[in-house]
């Protein structure tokens, strides 16, 4: 790998785990409305599986 692409990659997974509590809540509140719920609990439970991902890394 060259420089530029390796630094993207590192970029990329900073940009993801630093956003992992607002990726979850969003990803688990989209999965909650498509299987028939107000949203709500999946975007929690999304956020806070995000959160221990932040805490952690």
């Amino acid at each position: 790998m060259n420089k530029k692409a390796k630094f993207a990659a590192a970029l990329l997974v900073l940009m993801l785990a630093g956003c992992a509590t607002a990726a979850g809540g969003l990803i688990g509140g989209g999965v909650d409305r498509a299987s028939g719920g107000d949203g709500s609990a999946g975007a929690m439970i999304g956020a806070g599986a995000g959160m221990m991902i932040d805490v952690l890394d």
